[in-house]
């Protein structure tokens, strides 16, 4: 997995188009179902994976929402507010407190903008980067290995493009739906 995709873990997801009748661990069957849309899977791996991922973060005292704010400003640093609810998509005052709390724990920075200083620029700290790269890189790889398993070399380098695609496809569709 490339660089770019290690922190993507959030967007993958196993497309397959059957689904065998198998035993999950908590006993309950997962059959493909007419009834059962991949919207239906996309959400219950969704689900699965971010509860994974809390529970790896409950020690660090830090939130899923919290790190995808970091996870955004590590691939665009120095964002202003407006830019970083575009980028996750949540409520002003939602953000607000993602950044009050990041900035606490000393994970994050507000700068003035040089050209205008009634805007905030948005930086990971030193201290965030190197919790990212440090704590995080590791639970992210192991929680994509988890998801991935059992998937071939050849499986993997479909799937990515893919998920690319119905990511296009769905921002594509909710932008004609405003």
């Amino acid at each position: 997995m490339n660089e770019e995709g290690e922190f993507c873990i959030f967007y993958l997801v196993s497309l397959t188009k059957n689904v065998k009748a198998s035993k999950r661990k908590d006993g309950n069957s997962l059959q493909r179902k007419e009834q059962w849309p991949a919207s239906y899977f996309f959400k219950r791996i969704t689900q699965s994976l971010m509860n994974a991922l809390q529970k790896k973060l409950d020690r660090y005292g830090i939130t899923n929402a919290q790190v995808f704010v970091m996870l955004c400003l590590s691939s665009e640093d120095g964002l202003s507010q407006n830019e970083l609810l575009k980028h996750l998509q949540i409520k002003a005052p939602s953000l607000t407190t993602l950044l009050d709390q990041l900035e606490k724990k000393a994970l994050i920075e507000r700068r003035p903008d040089s050209q205008d200083g009634r805007t905030k620029r948005i930086y990971l700290s030193p201290s965030g980067t190197q919790f990212l790269e440090e704590e995080m890189r590791p639970i992210f790889n192991e929680l994509e290995e988890k998801l991935l398993s059992g998937l071939s070399q050849e499986e993997r380098a479909l799937l990515f493009p893919l998920l690319i695609r119905l990511y296009q496809n769905t921002y594509e569709y909710e932008i004609d739906s405003n």
